[in-house]
C-alpha cells in the first residue's frame, strides 16, 4: 500500500506527535533522501506557492451544492421580515437587529457571514430571499470601498464556506461571473499541473477534523477547571469556540486594511465583470428593491483614516461612479463613510464597530437611511 496517500489516524495527533515534535507522516523517501528529495520538495513548495497564487482550493471549479444550509431560507418563510440585510462581520458588528426593529417598527431578516464577498450576497439574495417568496421593502446590502467589483473576494481565499452554503448545485449565473474572473491562463495551467502532482486539496477537510479534535484536547489539558465541574463534549467545544467570537476579540486597529491597487479602484471597467449586473437582473425580475451601504474603514484619531492622494481621488472617483450606476436602476445608496459622529472610539476589532456600541451605530444608521425605510 502506497502510504504517502494516506493520512495518520486522528487520534494520533496528540502531545507528542506536534508538527516539528515527533514522528512526521511524510513518505520516508522525502526525509532522507538528500540533496535529491530536497530538490523534489523545492519543487513541490514552489508549485504550493502558485497554489496560492491561483487561489488555493476555490470556487474556480463548479459548486458542490451539497453543503447549501436551509436554516436561513426556512427563517425567511417563517419570519416574513420586511427588511433584510445581507453582508459579511461589517453588517454584522454594526447592526442590532432588535434595536432597528424597535426603531422601524419593522421585522428585520439578517443574512451574514463572516469573510464574505459579493458572491455569496448574490447566492443570498437568490437562494435565500427570492427563493423564500418573502417581498421585502427593500434589501440592504453593506460592503467596503470596492468590494462590489471584486467577484473572487471571499471565494479565493482556500475556503469555499465563505459561499458555498448559499449555493445550490448548478450556478450557472455564479459559474460565468467567476469564469470571467479566473487568474490567466499561465496561472490556470500551473494550477491544473499542482492538482495533478499534489493531492492535498483532498485532504483538507479530515486533516481541518485531525487539528481540530487535537486542539480540543490540548485545551482541555490547559484547563485549570477541577474535572468534574468542566463541560465536556460538545459543551466544552461549543465554550472553546465562544472565546474566539468577534465580540470576544481585543481591538486590533489595523487588522483590515484597504486595496492599495490604485486599478481596481476603476469601476467602469470592472463592473460588467462583478455580480452587480446579475443583482440588478434578478431584482427587476423579482421586483426587489436594493440599497447598498457602504461602511466606512476604522479612522484615525483625527478623523477618516488619511489615504495616499492617487488612492483617495481614484476611490473617489470609483464611488461617483458606482452611484450613478445605480441610480440609473433605481436602486438607493446609503454612505456611511466622513460622519463625525462615527470616530473611532466606537470601533473594536479593525474595522468592525465594538460590540457595546453596535446598538449605538444601529441608530445612525437608521437615522441615515430614513428614506429606506417606511412606504
Amino acid at each position: 500500500m502506497d502510504s504517502s496517500n494516506h493520512l495518520p489516524p486522528a487520534g494520533d495527533f496528540g502531545p507528542d506527535s506536534v508538527p516539528g515534535t515527533g514522528p512526521s507522516p511524510l513518505n520516508p523517501s522525502l526525509q532522507t533522501g538528500g540533496w535529491g528529495s530536497l530538490g523534489v520538495t523545492l519543487v513541490i513548495l514552489g508549485l504550493a506557492l502558485i497554489y496560492c497564487a491561483a487561489g488555493g482550493d476555490s470556487a474556480l471549479a463548479s459548486t458542490p451544492g451539497s453543503t447549501f444550509d436551509p436554516q436561513p431560507l426556512r427563517e425567511l418563510k417563517r419570519d416574513r421580515p420586511e427588511y433584510v440585510f445581507i453582508g459579511n462581520s461589517m453588517l454584522g458588528s454594526r447592526i442590532d437587529p432588535a434595536r432597528l426593529e424597535q426603531l422601524s417598527g419593522s421585522k428585520i431578516g439578517m443574512l451574514e457571514k463572516g469573510g464574505s464577498g459579493p458572491a455569496r450576497w448574490f447566492l443570498a439574495l437568490k437562494n435565500y430571499v427570492v427563493a423564500s417568496g418573502t417581498r421585502p421593502k427593500t434589501a440592504f446590502i453593506f460592503f467596503r470601498d470596492n468590494d462590489l467589483t471584486e467577484p473572487l473576494r471571499g471565494v479565493t481565499r482556500g475556503d469555499g464556506k465563505h459561499y458555498e452554503d448559499a449555493a445550490r448545485a448548478q450556478e450557472p449565473e455564479f459559474e460565468a461571473v467567476i469564469q470571467r474572473s479566473k487568474p490567466d491562463e499561465l496561472t490556470d495551467k500551473a494550477y491544473d499541473l499542482l492538482k495533478s502532482l499534489l493531492t492535498l486539496h483532498r485532504f483538507r477537510v479530515p486533516v481541518e477534523a485531525a487539528i481540530e479534535r487535537w486542539s480540543v484536547n490540548v485545551a482541555k489539558q490547559a484547563d485549570s477547571r477541577p474535572a468534574e465541574t468542566r463541560p465536556g463534549g460538545a459543551a466544552f467545544q461549543n465554550e472553546l469556540n465562544g472565546i474566539f467570537l468577534l465580540e470576544n476579540l481585543r481591538a486590533v486597529p489595523d487588522a483590515d486594511l484597504p486595496d492599495r491597487e490604485f486599478s481596481r479602484y476603476t469601476f467602469s471597467a470592472r463592473v460588467e465583470d462583478s455580480f452587480l449586473p446579475a443583482m440588478a437582473l434578478l431584482a427587476e425580475q423579482n421586483g426587489l428593491h436594493l440599497t447598498f451601504v457602504r461602511v466606512q474603514r476604522r479612522p484615525s484619531a483625527d478623523g477618516p483614516r488619511p489615504r495616499e492622494p492617487r488612492q483617495r481621488a481614484a476611490l473617489g472617483k470609483y464611488i461617483e461612479q458606482l452611484r450613478n450606476w445605480l441610480d440609473e436602476r433605481g436602486f438607493g445608496f446609503v454612505e456611511m463613510n466622513n460622519r463625525p459622529e462615527i470616530g473611532i472610539e466606537l470601533y473594536g476589532n479593525g474595522d468592525h464597530i465594538a460590540p457595546k456600541h453596535r446598538a449605538a451605530y444601529t441608530e445612525l444608521f437608521f437615522s441615515a437611511a430614513a428614506d429606506s425605510f417606511g412606504d
